[in-house]
């Protein structure tokens, strides 16, 4: 059964800087309305973090997010991408992961107790799908021989990465409310 979620219609505009998009969108209020909008969840917050680092490095790279908060269910990090490396796709991938699995804390327990959002804004590239930018990757199970979606959900929780290009906004015409 497929669930229809309402989202606000937000203007998606370009962002110059880091400090700007940090300051733009770093009031607890603005990031919740933000958030809302990709993921359809209430976060219930009180602070947003700037430049949160974890105290122990998950892996070989430790990362640092632009953004981000969480609350009893959900855990959202918010990044800006101002310059095309080849890399990008598989370092906020990587980003994504490390946020996911940071919440174990003990190999007595895997289950992953938060949601994980993570929405990538690139500001100066097109999105590799023309006329969708907003792109959301998301992990399900599918079945071998004819590659469709299993009924059994093997995850309770659904993480999600959204890639969002905000070059040239006006391409994205309508958003596909089902995908998200």
């Amino acid at each position: 059964m497929t669930q229809t979620i309402e989202h606000e219609k937000i203007a998606v505009h370009s962002l110059e800087s880091r400090a700007a998009f940090q300051e733009g969108f770093s009031s607890v209020e603005v990031f919740k309305r933000m958030v809302k909008a990709f993921t359809g969840v209430n976060l219930q917050i009180n602070e947003v973090e700037t430049e949160k680092e974890f105290h122990r490095p998950v892996g070989n790279v430790k990362v640092r997010f632009d953004l981000f908060a969480e609350d009893e269910k959900n855990r959202t990090v918010v990044e800006a991408q101002h310059v095309n490396y080849s890399q990008n796709f598989e370092r906020f991938y990587y980003y994504h992961l490390t946020a996911i699995v940071e919440t174990i804390k003990s190999s007595q327990d895997y289950h992953f107790p938060k949601t994980v959002y993570t929405l990538v804004f690139f500001t100066d590239r097109l999105s590799p799908v023309p006329g969708n930018n907003i792109l959301v990757h998301d992990t399900e199970v599918k079945k071998f021989n004819d590659n469709e979606i299993t009924e059994e959900k093997f995850f309770p929780l659904k993480h999600r990465l959204f890639y969002i290009f905000t070059k040239a906004p006006e391409a994205d015409n309508s958003r596909n409310k089902d995908a998200l």
